[in-house]
Formats: C-alpha cells, sequence, structure tokens
C-alpha cells in the first residue's frame, strides 16, 4: 500500500498547445521514493519555495501509482524519482508503471528529474567508476553556459562544491547519445581521476520526453545538494512556479544597555558608543560589497534598564545630578527549560510602587543613549523590546510581566525609538527566550499590543512541528495563551557571553565543537557550511546574537574578506555566510526588522491555508498568462505570490517584486473573484 503525503494543496495548472492537443495539469511535484526519510530529503527545498508536494513510499514491487490523470486533466507538474526505486538490484516499479510515467510526460510535457541514480544507457552515459573513500575530496561545477541555458532563473553562479559524504559516480556521456544528451554538471579531476566526467545530464529523447538525472547522492544537510535543487527545480517548472525564492538575513543582538560577564572569566562587557559607530561604517562598506538589491542591517533587542545602570553609577559621581536607581527585583526561582505555569500562580516580584516616571538628563549620560539620540544612527539599525530588565518569564506572575513589557516600551517612547525607521513596536524577544509556556505572561503582552515573540530552534517544542517555514501558533495545552506568535530562531556559535575571538573559540571547544588546535577560521568554517545551507534551503529564521559579539573598536586584527581588519564577532559571521551567498548565487541579501519578518512568516502560513490554484494558459507552446484562484470562493486574506519568468503586460494594479537578479512575483489578493494575468 502506498503512502501519499500530500504536504501542500496548492495547485498550479499548465495548459500547452504544440501538443498533440491541448491539455492541462496541475503542479504539484509527484515524488517516489523507497522510505519517508528519502522523501524528505527530495522534497525540504519543494518546502522552502511554497511548491506542492505528493509522496510515495515504495515497499514492494509493482505497487500502482497514483491517478495520474481524471478527465484529461494531469495531476502533476514534475516527476521525482529517487534511485530508481532500486531494492535488491532490481527497481520496484514495473516496467508498466515506468511506462505509464512517460507516456503521462509524452501528453502533458512535463519534465522527470532523478535524484541519486547510476549511471547507464538509461540516461545516455556510461559509469567510469565510483568515488570516494572518506575523506577523499572530488568537487563538483556546473557547466559554463549550459547551465545558465538550461535554468536561466535559478540564479546560480559556477563554483566548487564539496562532494565529501556524498557518494558519487563519474561517468561519460555515450558516443551514441551525443545529439540527445548534455551534462549539466561535472566531477573535477581529483587524486582518483585525471580528468573532469559527468556529474548530471539531461536528456531530450526523441519522443519528446525530458529527463534530468543526477549522479550522486541527495541530502537535506548537504550545501552541494540544496545547491543543485535550485537548478533542477527551476528546470523541472521552465522558472514558473507558486511561492517565491527570498534570502532574508536577520541577525538579531540581545542585551542591548546591559553588561554580560565574559565567558572563562571575572570580567564583564558592556557595548560601547565606538563599537556602534565602527557597526555604521562597516554596515555602509558591506552593503556596497552585497550582490544588487540587497540590504542588510542588524537589531538591537533592548533593556532599558541596563541604561539606569549606567547613568546611576555615573550620577554618582556628578554633584548637580541626582539619578534614579535601576530597578532590581528579586532573582526568579529557577524552572525547567520547558516549564508550563499554572495560570494565576505565582508571587509579583516588582514592587506595587514603582513607576516610569526617570530623570531624562540623566538617561542621556550613558554614551550608548547619546549615540541612538542622533537620527542617522538610530534609524540604521533595527530595534526592538526585549523587557525592562530581562526578569526570567517561565514563573512570572501577570503583573511582572506587564510591568516588564510596558515600562521597555514607555522607555523606547521616550527615547523616540518608536520613530525609529526600523522600530517593530509588534513584537518582543522574551528575555532568555524565557515565559513561552506562561499564560499570563503571553496575555500580559498581548493586553500590551504585542502579537508575536522570537523563539529558539534550539528547543523543538517551540517550531511547527507541520512545517519549519510556518511559526507556531500558541495553545492552552502548551502555552497557557491561545493564538500568539512564536517566530522561528536559529542559534549561532557566536555564545552570548563572549566579546572576542579568545573567549568564542575557548567556548566552541569547550563545548565540543572544536579540537584543541581549532581557530576562528575553523568555526566561521563550521558557521559558513551549516548557515549557507539554512539560507540556500529559503529558511527565513533569524539569527541569535548578543551585545557583547558587537565588541569591535579594540580588539585583535583578523583575515576576512582578503584583508586584515578588525571585525565584532558578529561581523566576522556576517561576512562569512554573505561571501558564502555571492559565491554561489547572484541573489539579493535582504534583511526584514522583527515585525515585518513575524508577517513574512505568518502570511506564508495563511497563505497555505488558502491552498491557491494558479492556471496557465499558452498559446504555440509557449506559456501566455495565468489566472490565480483558490478554494472558499477565491477570498483569501492575504496576497498569494506566484513567481513569473517573463515579464506581465499588466500588473493589473497588484504589487510586483523583482529584486536585483531575483526573479518576478507577482503578489495577488483575491476578493471572490478569479484573476487573469496575460505575459507581455
Amino acid at each position: 500500500m502506498s503512502l501519499l503525503r500530500t504536504v501542500l494543496s496548492a495547485v498550479v495548472v499548465l495548459i500547452f498547445s504544440g501538443l498533440a492537443q491541448a491539455n492541462s495539469y496541475n503542479s504539484t511535484a509527484l515524488v517516489l521514493a523507497l522510505d519517508d526519510a528519502t522523501i524528505v530529503e527530495a522534497t525540504y527545498l519543494l518546502e522552502g519555495y511554497g511548491i506542492p508536494w505528493d509522496g510515495i513510499e515504495f515497499t514492494q514491487t509493482g505497487q500502482n501509482l497514483p491517478m495520474l490523470e481524471a478527465s484529461d486533466v494531469g495531476s502533476y507538474g514534475l516527476f521525482i524519482i529517487v534511485a530508481q526505486l532500486y531494492s535488491n538490484g532490481a527497481s520496484l516499479l514495473t516496467d508498466d508503471r515506468w511506462q505509464e510515467l512517460y507516456d503521462y510526460q509524452i501528453k502533458y510535457g512535463v519534465r522527470m528529474v532523478h535524484l541519486n541514480v547510476a549511471p547507464s544507457a538509461d540516461f545516455g552515459v556510461k559509469a567510469i567508476g565510483s568515488c570516494c573513500s572518506d575523506g577523499a575530496e572530488q568537487n563538483l561545477t556546473l557547466v559554463d553556459g549550459i547551465a545558465a541555458k538550461q535554468f536561466p532563473t535559478a540564479g546560480l553562479k559556477i563554483a566548487d562544491m564539496s562532494t565529501l559524504q556524498l557518494f558519487h559516480f563519474p561517468a561519460a556521456i555515450l558516443d551514441a547519445n551525443t545529439s540527445t544528451t548534455t551534462a549539466i554538471a561535472e566531477f573535477q579531476p581529483n587524486s582518483h581521476y585525471s580528468e573532469a566526467s559527468v556529474a548530471a545530464v539531461v536528456n531530450k529523447i526523441d519522443t519528446g520526453r525530458e529527463q534530468m538525472a543526477f549522479f550522486l547522492g541527495v541530502g537535506n544537510w548537504s550545501t552541494t545538494s540544496t545547491y543543485l535543487g535550485h537548478a533542477w527545480i527551476h528546470w523541472g517548472y521552465r522558472g514558473t512556479y507558486p511561492g517565491y525564492r527570498r534570502i532574508n538575513l536577520q541577525t538579531q543582538v540581545d542585551d542591548l544597555f546591559l553588561d554580560t560577564i565574559v565567558y572563562n572569566s571575572s570580567e564583564s562587557f558592556r557595548l560601547r558608543a565606538e563599537d556602534l559607530e565602527q557597526t555604521i561604517e562597516w554596515l555602509v562598506d558591506i552593503n556596497h560589497r552585497l550582490p544588487t538589491g540587497s540590504s542588510y542591517f542588524p537589531e538591537f533587542g533592548f533593556n532599558a534598564n541596563g541604561n539606569l545602570i549606567y547613568t546611576y553609577t555615573a550620577g554618582e559621581n556628578l554633584t548637580q545630578y541626582t539619578c534614579d536607581k535601576p530597578v532590581f527585583t528579586t532573582w526568579e526561582e529557577a524552572t525547567p527549560l520547558e516549564y508550563i505555569k499554572p495560570l494565576g500562580d505565582g508571587h509579583d516580584l516588582w514592587s506595587s510602587s514603582q513607576t516610569f516616571d526617570f530623570t531624562g538628563q540623566c538617561l542621556f549620560l550613558d554614551p550608548l543613549t547619546q549615540f541612538f539620540s542622533n537620527v542617522t544612527n538610530r534609524d540604521s539599525l533595527g530595534l526592538v523590546s526585549h523587557t525592562f530588565t530581562h526578569l526570567g518569564l517561565n514563573n512570572a506572575t501577570y503583573n511582572d510581566a506587564l510591568v516588564e513589557i510596558s515600562f521597555n516600551l514607555a522607555y523606547a517612547e521616550f527615547m523616540n525609538f518608536t520613530n525609529a525607521a526600523k522600530f517593530s513596536g509588534s513584537g518582543l524577544i522574551p528575555p532568555a527566550i524565557t515565559g513561552l509556556h506562561n499564560g499570563d505572561v503571553i496575555r500580559a503582552w498581548s493586553d500590551n499590543g504585542l502579537w508575536n515573540a522570537i523563539g529558539d530552534n534550539t528547543r523543538p517544542i517551540l517550531r511547527n512541528p507541520d512545517n519549519f517555514h510556518w511559526p507556531l501558533i500558541t495553545n492552552i495545552a502548551q502555552n497557557g495563551y491561545d493564538g500568539f506568535q512564536i517566530t522561528p530562531r536559529f542559534a549561532t556559535r557566536m555564545y552570548f557571553n563572549c566579546d572576542q575571538i579568545a573567549s568564542d573559540v575557548a567556548q566552541w571547544i569547550a563545548t565540543g565543537g572544536g579540537t584543541e588546535n581549532s581557530t576562528i577560521y575553523d568555526l566561521l568554517e563550521y558557521e559558513r557550511t551549516t548557515v549557507g545551507n539554512q539560507l540556500l534551503s529559503l529558511y527565513h529564521d533569524p539569527y541569535m546574537f548578543h551585545q557583547p559579539n558587537i565588541r569591535s573598536w579594540d580588539v585583535e586584527e583578523v583575515m576576512i574578506a582578503g584583508r586584515m581588519q578588525k571585525l565584532s564577532l558578529l561581523e566576522m559571521w556576517v561576512e562569512t555566510v554573505t561571501a558564502e551567498m555571492a559565491r554561489l548565487t547572484t541573489w539579493p541579501i535582504i534583511t526584514l526588522k522583527h515585525d515585518h519578518i513575524a508577517t513574512a512568516f505568518n502570511r506564508r502560513m495563511l497563505v497555505d491555508a488558502c491552498k491557491p490554484i494558479v492556471q496557465y494558459s499558452t498559446s504555440n507552446g509557449a506559456i501566455n498568462g495565468f489566472t490565480v484562484s483558490c478554494d472558499n470562493d477565491s477570498v483569501c486574506d492575504v496576497p498569494i505570490p506566484v513567481t513569473v519568468g517573463q515579464k506581465l503586460a499588466d500588473a493589473r494594479g497588484f504589487p510586483t517584486e523583482q529584486v536585483g537578479s531575483d526573479p518576478m512575483t507577482v503578489w495577488v489578493k483575491l476578493d471572490g473573484e478569479p484573476i487573469s494575468f496575460a505575459f507581455a
């Protein structure tokens, strides 16, 4: 019995003329594999785009395919077959079932992608060996010129890609198949092979059937696999697909205004205005170097009590000021990480007499507030609340949570942060990501106008288990409150209590990430591969940093971007991961502020729930337009993205987006009627 998994119900219908007859078919990809884990590895990038797919786990010979068509309408717009369904030396797909797929391809013009296959005459090639033993590298590259012709909208650069841990089969095109078989990727020479060999091909068979085949393994852990996934998706869908592609790079810096005890030290560090001034200079420089259309900035989560702590100490030395004391509550009770607090439980730690009434002259004794009083400085960076004192909220009362958020937002208004270009006032970064199982706390946030908070991807319970590209929406059972959004966030190896290279590398080694002789370059290489794959996989989750990671003006120099320079840990990290993306793609790199990335996650989930349908029309074998509709009588509360590979004749008043070299996306709002578009 087949396991049919319909992950997304969105449908794109493509109509082709120029075949024997006009036919229409859905865009849903059909994925055939031997097990569920392999289906996941073959579809994770489809999820990133928002492209619908069905997966069938084949467990026995003779197993039937799903219904491929009904009433002369094809059910699928792309076939993805992993390892030819080989088990015990033979394919579980019988000759009759293979022929069904081939006949469907010929009838509808649908393309087929083979992943992790051995070279054979089926693909117009022969094997010339296999590779490689553990630790033996054989780089892969796309074939220059051919790649741009076969999948121009993919935006991939020609780059050396590692095949470590990807077993692969170097191949050569058979002499008899040179007219029907085109190499699109090659394995480079190494100690085992003196010449380049074929890694992937496109076959254009005499019947008109087209297929692409890759002679190496596939896995969602592999940057190479993800990189090649963009090639076969854009080739398979001819550059036109539901959903959209974007690199969103968010770096959130927690604990602005507080100080932090440095790792393996008795000393503390507090961010200085000089560090932020250097950050602004660096931002101008890196944005000039990023791909066309890019716009990057870091975002700071602020704790206003840190301003009071600094200025109270400073004011003690100035006779003309009597500065307000900072707020120190009783230390919060320790709880298990995922503690679910009974509603109404706990006792208040804040004094009931405390009011927000602080001396403005004193607040501006702090060089950091002086820095942010400059509008240009303020508007260059993102700002979002991290609560007033950083009180842990797992066991907090409603009253304490209410004061923590309301005082911090009042401070933001007092300091004119709320007028900043990149201020986010509808969400927060919870202190130490606490309080997300405390309904009293979430209610206090909601009562202050907030609807979203950032989470922590190292804690699986804070991610949406149904789709990692959706936010988690709280519920009474797990969170004590219904309907509040938790946006996912990745951790990095720039640790919260590290201000310089030495402390960060030492902690990386101590926690088992590095070895005794590891350097900052080893750590950055780890981040390059990990984060590079996450960004290529189209995850939009922000990344976590902390205020010590911004120390820059008095640190040792490091070789980054081809020159020795003084950089903060965050800057080293950003330089490394953006250089990797620029090495692999032409795509712009864009930062969204906290509230906007939360909205983007929310809209992705709502779009999927609308089950949009996009129907393409063609003339003389070319798509000349499309019609967008959806379930619920074509009513959807959020715009539906459709990526198009051609210029629209008329956008009909709907917003279109084409940033840098990215394909154009039209965002279609449906209010009860299907909407049709024509290409120019």
